[in-house]
Order: structure tokens, then C-alpha cells, then sequence
């Protein structure tokens, strides 16, 4: 007697009932049998695969999702992939671990799974689940995206993944330069839907890359005039719009923009920095430093950039304070000797001791990414420890040791890429922050002059007529090595302005 799946047995799985049967097609399982839980004990030649995947379904409807995994791994070993329900057993597999919080470990068997492109139904269910864990977390893009998602056509699918699967194809012909195929797939995208604004941006994006920042501002403008837009998409258009006016120094637009991004200030890190910059080329020298004092807290470690220190001794060296100026330039050397030393001898990036300059290349975008989603890697496998079924666990953790070492790798290729790019821009810090204590020198000088040339007039005591203890001679433009030490600077009146939060830097 054969049967059919139920509609309540599939309720934990929503829209599985429509994908599995349908009541013209052949059933897909035999009937189940009454098994033990442990029966995958006994010795191969004496099982029958079929009844161990009706027993790992039987578990699986009812919420078992453990030893349905357990049963549908031992049905998948003992079979190939011609055998009847193969293709089923891997796919309640995927589901079951990901049920089990083991979402990478779900895809990695899902992944292997759709590429062998089986039937329609599977496919769209997993397209679906790659298109959520996409949204939600790191994940392998390598596998899930280059392998799968932009492997073949998928003419089948409905209009909500069809964003999904179009906006990605589009995007790596995009990058391939096969501008006519991105556009074909980004004609596809349902308009009004996530998928399609992400186009939109990038579009934009691609305008103010080829020199078009008008038109891109426009569009980006427009943009955020739609309706529900994604609040990190929104985010990051009004980032690009804030740099934009940055660069057009209309600095009223771009801080005003930056003051509309919604993302909390603890993750925006680089915001602050480059609001500091706004402030600076605006004047506003203490709310620059009040942007530079939030960026020390110990939460923007892993942030934190040399460029710090440039732009806090341009705005103490504005408002005068030049021994605070000469004092974060040496902040800076001592911040990054190690790093500047391990450069200077040519070392790599795995064998630099000094954290500073590892925190400023794992900030990168997707350096991050990859070490973001081996953190979750770590995460999942330490939750393999409550698996009771040993061949499972062992199947496991053999796919997590594996999915970590490789994308360990590829992170150590990244890192060592940027370390090149980062290494070089911090000599070029190192220069710039030298060049920095020379100008801070000439301002000092050039203001003392100034002060000296305007006390020449009279130098007499107008309450007692005599002459002052100290002789003030006019400067007259000669600089002795033993007096550098002894001059004594007098500030202009608005920096004492600064004298109250000013200890704050010290």
C-alpha cells in the first residue's frame, strides 16, 4: 500500500505541502514502518534504506529533529543518488539541522544539494531559505551565490525569489562588464520590491564612479523618497549622498545627512570620524574634538585609524594649542611603533605582534564579512556537543572543521592584500604626522614673531615707570636651538574656550 504526505504532517514546514505532492504525481514513500530509534546499529546488508527514511520522516513530522537528521545522513550512506527519495531525504536533512540552529551546517547539505539541480519543487524552497539566511547573517556567498544562485536559469521560480536570483546574476555580469545581460536580468526584478531599490542604488553608484555625481545625486536623492525603503539601504544611500556633499564642500548638506542616518551610533563608527571632518572644514573646532572624543570609546577599538591622530592636531594646531598638537603627534608614533617596526622589516601580515593595524584591516567590509561568518562557524559547531548520535556528530563536525579552515583561508589571502594597502598608508600617516610637527613648528614661531614685533613699541612699566624684570625684544626671524625650549606662546582668546574640555585629550 502506498500513501501520500500528508497536510498536517508538514504544517512545521510552511509551503512544503504544495511543493511535495501533488495528487496526480506518484507518491513519494512507502509506508512507514514501526523502527527503533536505534536501529541504524544494525549492519547494512540487513537494513532496508526505505524503512529508514520512513522512520527519519516519521521523526521529522514530529519535530524530531535530531534523529530524523540521524536517519536521513544513515538512509543517504547507505544509498545513491538514483535511489527513490534520495534527493527527499537530503532535503529534510537541510531542514532538520537548520531547525536545529545549525543554519550553515543546513546549507552546506542544501547547497551540495540544489547545485545537482533536482526537482522544481526543492529548488524553490531552497532558493527561499538561501534568499532569508542572505538577509540575516553571514553566509558562505561562495557556495550559495557563485555556485547556486548564479549557476542556471531558474525560470520557475515565483516573482519573490525571482528578485533574489536576478539582482545576484545581474550583478556578476555587472562586474564581468556584460552590461547588456544585467540589465536583461535587472528588467526582471519586480519593480517596487527590495532587490529592485538595491539595483537602483548601485546604478547610482556606478554614475559617480564614471564622473556623473549630479546625476547620481539626483537618483540617490530620489531614492529616498520611496516608500518602505529598507532602513539600511536607506542608511547606506544617505552615507554616499553625506560623502558626496563632503566632496563638493557643501558641508551644511553633508552634515545634515549624516544627521538623518538611523543606524545606532554604535555601529557607525566611520561616521563619526568623518562628521569630525565636516566640523573641521566648518570651523566648528569643538564640536569636531567632541566627535573625535566619542571615537576613542574602547567599543570603536577594532575602528580606530591613524587618521585620528592627523585630524586632532590639525584642530588643536587651529586654535593654538601647540604643545597639545606636538603632543598627538607623538601619540601616534607611540600607537603604531610596533606596527610601523614590524613594516620597516618587512614582516607579513600573520607575524605582525602589534593589534593596531590588525584592527584597522579587520574593519574592512569584507575582511569583516568572512571574519563575521567564521565567528558563527565557531558558534554552530560548539553547539554539536549536544548531539547525541555519533555518526552525526561526526558527519558535522567534519563539514564545520572544513567550511572554517576554507574560509580561514580565504581571509588570510584578504588580510594579506590589505596589509599591503594599509601598510603603506600608514608610512604615509607616518610622513604626514611628521610633516604635521614641522608646520605646528612654523605656526608657533610665526605667531610668537607676531606677538614679539607687537610689544616693541614700549616695554616701560605705565604703573611704575620702570623698566619690566623681563626684557621683551622684537623677534627678529632667527631661530637658536637653545631658546626653542624657553618660548612662550601667547595664545589667542578663543582658546581658552577650549581650556575645560581640553583636559579630556591630555
Amino acid at each position: 500500500m502506498m500513501i501520500k504526505f500528508s497536510k498536517s504532517a508538514l504544517l512545521c514546514i510552511p509551503l512544503i505541502c504544495s511543493m511535495i505532492v501533488n495528487a496526480d504525481e506518484e507518491p513519494l514513500l512507502e509506508p512507514v514502518v514501526q523502527e527503533s530509534a536505534t536501529s541504524h546499529v544494525i549492519e547494512n546488508s540487513q537494513v532496508n534504506a526505505q524503512d529508514v527514511f520512513s522512520r527519519g520522516y516519521a521523526l521529522f513530522k514530529e519535530d524530531q529533529w535530531q534523529e530524523a537528521s540521524d536517519h536521513f545522513l544513515r538512509f543517504i550512506e547507505l544509498t545513491d543518488e538514483d535511489e527513490k527519495n534520495f534527493e527527499w531525504a537530503e532535503f529534510f536533512m537541510g531542514i532538520s539541522l537548520d531547525k536545529l540552529g545549525l543554519t550553515h551546517g543546513a546549507m552546506d547539505r542544501l547547497s551540495n544539494l540544489a547545485a545537482r539541480k533536482p526537482n522544481t519543487r526543492i529548488v524553490s524552497y531552497i532558493l527561499e531559505m538561501f534568499e532569508q539566511v542572505s538577509r540575516r547573517q553571514p553566509f558562505d556567498f561562495d557556495q550559495i551565490i557563485l555556485q547556486v544562485v548564479n549557476d542556471k536559469d531558474y525560470g520557475f521560480i515565483n516573482d519573490e525569489i525571482s528578485g533574489f536570483v536576478h539582482f545576484y546574476q545581474g550583478m556578476q555580469d555587472w562586474k564581468s562588464h556584460h552590461m547588456t545581460w544585467a540589465n536583461d536580468h535587472f528588467s526582471k526584478i519586480p519593480k517596487g520590491s527590495y532587490y529592485h531599490r538595491r539595483v537602483l542604488h548601485y546604478l547610482a553608484l556606478d554614475k559617480l564612479h564614471n564622473g556623473n555625481e549630479s546625476s547620481a545625486v539626483k537618483e540617490l536623492k530620489a531614492l529616498l523618497l520611496l516608500d518602505n525603503l529598507d532602513e539600511k539601504l536607506a542608511d547606506d544611500t544617505r552615507w554616499i549622498l553625506a560623502r558626496i556633499y563632503y566632496q563638493l564642500e557643501e558641508w551644511s548638506l553633508a552634515s545634515a545627512m549624516y544627521k538623518q542616518i538611523k543606524t545606532p551610533v554604535i555601529e557607525q563608527a566611520s561616521f563619526l570620524l568623518e562628521q569630525s571632518w565636516i566640523a573641521y572644514q566648518k570651523k566648528d573646532y569643538e564640536r569636531a574634538m567632541g566627535y573625535l572624543y566619542a571615537f576613542e570609546a574602547p567599543s570603536f577599538k577594532q575602528f580606530f585609524t591613524p587618521e585620528y591622530f592627523i585630524l586632532k592636531s590639525l584642530i588643536y594646531k587651529d586654535v593654538c594649542h601647540f604643545e597639545s598638537a606636538l603632543s598627538i603627534s607623538d601619540e601616534f608614533v607611540q600607537r603604531y611603533e610596533g606596527s610601523l617596526q614590524a613594516i620597516y622589516d618587512r614582516k607579513h601580515a600573520a607575524d605582525i605582534e602589534s593589534e593596531e593595524l590588525l584592527y584597522v584591516i579587520l574593519a574592512k567590509p569584507d575582511i569583516m564579512f568572512q571574519w563575521n561568518f567564521i565567528q558563527a562557524l565557531e558558534l554552530e559547531k560548539q553547539e554539536l556537543d549536544d548531539i547525541n548520535y555519533k555518526d552525526l556528530k561526526l558527519h558535522l563536525q567534519k563539514v564545520y572543521t572544513l567550511k572554517i579552515a576554507k574560509t580561514s583561508f580565504v581571509l588570510s589571502e584578504l588580510i594579506d592584500e590589505e596589509y599591503e594597502v594599509r601598510a603603506n598608508a600608514l608610512l604615509e600617516f607616518e610622513e604626514a604626522s611628521n610633516l604635521m610637527r614641522y608646520e605646528i613648528g612654523v605656526d608657533m614661531y610665526q605667531s610668537q614673531a607676531k606677538l614679539s614685533y607687537q610689544n616693541t613699541k614700549d616695554t616701560t612699566d605705565t604703573t611704575t615707570g620702570k623698566q619690566p624684570e623681563v626684557v621683551k625684544y622684537a623677534f627678529q626671524k632667527e631661530y637658536w636651538n637653545d631658546e626653542l625650549g624657553h618660548y612662550k606662546v601667547s595664545l589667542p582668546n578663543k582658546c581658552q574656550e577650549f581650556s575645560q574640555w581640553e583636559l579630556f585629550f591630555k
